[in-house]
C-alpha cells in the first residue's frame, strides 16, 4: 500500500506543470465577480505562512493539510506550523480560489498598483517596469546595482555618467582603438523615454569588431527602435561608413551580446579613420517606429 501511495506520489509530482494550463482554463470560465470582503478572504487564504507572500499554482500541503506556496515547501524539511511529514499533495481547493480573485501584482513592494486575475495579471506581470533590473553595466564594470527601470537613470547619471547620455543622435568615442584590445565597452542612451545599451567588442582574432544597440526595460510590441551608427573621417564631421539595423530587446543585461545578429566591421578599415591619438570616433543615432512601417535595410555610404 506505502508502495502504491509513494508511486501515485512520483506520478502527481510529474504532472504539476502539465496541469496547470487546463485548471487555468477550466476555472477561467467562472467570471463571477466577487464581493470586496469574500476576496479579502480569499486572499488571506493565499497567504504562505513562511513568506507571506500569495501562494500560485502548485499549492503544495504537509500530512495535515497545511498549505505552502512551491518555493517554501522545497525548502522545508518539515511542516513549520506542525512538524508533520511534507506528502507533495496539492491543495486543488485552495488553488482553485487562487483563479476567481483579483490579485495584485508580485512587484507591489516595488511600486506597482496593478490588479487583475491570474490570466491578465500573468500578462502584465511578464513587462511589469516595477520589476528589478540588474545595472547594463554590469558585464564590463561588475556594478552590482539592482532597481527598478525609473531609477535606472540616476544610477547611470550617478555611477556611469562617462558611459551615459540622453540625447537619440550621440557621438562616441572608442579610445585608443588602434591598440585593438579584446574587450568589451558599453554605452547607455536615454531616448524616446527608454534605455538602449551600445555595445562594442573586438575579437579574439582582432580582426573584426562587433556592435550591436539593444533596447532596455520592457518589451513594447507596438513601437520598434532602429539605431544607425556612422564612422567619422579622421578629424573631420563626415561620415565614412554607415549602417542601420533594428535594435533587439535584451531582456538580460548581464549579457554581452543577445538575439538578433550585431553589425560586423573589419578592423583594418576602421583603423584608417582614427585620429593622431587612436580614437575611433562615431555617432549612433535612435529612432523609433509605429508597427507596420516596413524595416530598414542596412545601407552603406561613402
Amino acid at each position: 500500500m506505502c508502495s502504491a501511495a509513494s508511486s501515485s506520489s512520483e506520478e502527481e509530482d510529474s504532472s504539476w506543470l502539465d496541469l496547470d494550463p487546463l485548471f487555468e482554463a477550466l476555472h477561467s470560465l467562472d467570471d463571477k465577480v466577487l464581493d470586496e470582503s469574500t476576496e479579502r478572504a480569499i486572499t488571506r487564504q493565499l497567504q504562505c505562512p513562511i513568506c507571506r507572500y500569495i501562494m500560485r499554482p502548485p499549492i503544495l500541503t504537509c500530512a495535515l493539510n497545511h498549505s505552502f506556496c512551491f518555493e517554501c515547501y522545497k525548502l522545508i524539511y518539515r511542516c513549520s506550523l506542525c512538524t508533520s511529514e511534507k506528502v507533495d499533495r496539492r491543495n486543488l481547493q485552495l488553488e482553485a480560489q487562487y483563479y476567481k480573485v483579483s490579485l495584485s501584482c508580485k512587484y507591489k513592494e516595488n511600486g506597482c498598483d496593478f490588479k487583475a486575475r491570474h490570466r491578465d495579471l500573468g500578462k502584465h506581470e511578464k513587462e511589469c517596469t516595477h520589476t528589478i533590473k540588474g545595472c547594463p553595466f554590469n558585464y564590463t564594470s561588475l556594478c552590482s546595482w539592482g532597481g527598478t527601470v525609473y531609477k535606472l537613470l540616476d544610477h547611470c547619471a550617478d555611477m556611469h555618467h562617462y558611459s551615459y547620455s540622453t540625447q537619440p543622435v550621440t557621438k562616441l568615442c572608442y579610445v585608443n582603438f588602434d591598440l585593438r584590445h579584446h574587450h568589451t565597452r558599453m554605452h547607455m542612451i536615454f531616448a524616446h523615454d527608454c534605455y538602449f545599451r551600445v555595445t562594442l567588442a573586438v575579437d579574439e582574432t582582432r580582426r573584426w569588431l562587433r556592435l550591436a544597440c539593444y533596447y532596455l526595460g520592457h518589451q513594447n510590441k507596438k513601437i520598434k527602435y532602429i539605431y544607425e551608427v556612422k564612422f567619422l573621417r579622421r578629424n573631420t564631421e563626415h561620415k565614412i561608413i554607415c549602417l542601420s539595423q533594428n535594435c533587439q530587446f535584451l531582456a538580460n543585461h548581464d549579457l554581452a551580446f543577445g538575439p538578433g545578429s550585431p553589425m560586423i566591421f573589419p578592423v583594418s578599415v576602421l583603423l584608417r579613420l582614427c585620429d593622431e591619438n587612436g580614437d575611433l570616433h562615431y555617432v549612433v543615432s535612435i529612432t523609433a517606429e509605429k508597427e507596420g512601417n516596413p524595416n530598414m535595410m542596412p545601407s552603406t555610404s561613402k
